[in-house]
């Protein structure tokens, strides 16, 4: 996947955690009042899933950033390469005496 689409599904899930977190306190809260067994157990597997999921998209999400930054400091480098090749050869044709 390109590292914009794992980040809007990272921000994605982010929102699914949540609400699946907010989900949870609400049915334990339902439970202490009697109620709500099922939900209970719905919100916390609900919570686990997402919160899988989030880590293992935010992973992939960091990997592919390490990689872009790598893949840009390889051009920059190639590029600084270049110049200093550059650099050499106009050298040696204007001469070595001069600045």
């Amino acid at each position: 996947m390109e590292l914009e689409t794992l980040q809007r599904l990272r921000r994605a899930l982010s929102a699914a955690v949540a609400v699946s977190a907010i989900a949870l306190v609400m049915a334990k809260v339902q439970v202490a009042d009697g109620g709500g067994h099922s939900s209970g157990l719905l919100a916390s597997l609900a919570f686990a899933l997402c919160s899988v999921a989030f880590v293992v998209v935010w992973r992939k999400e960091h990997a592919a950033n390490e990689a872009a930054f790598a893949e840009r400091e390889r051009a920059q480098l190639a590029l600084l390469a270049l110049q200093l090749e550059l650099a050499k050869k106009k050298k040696e044709h204007t001469g070595a005496d001069a600045p």
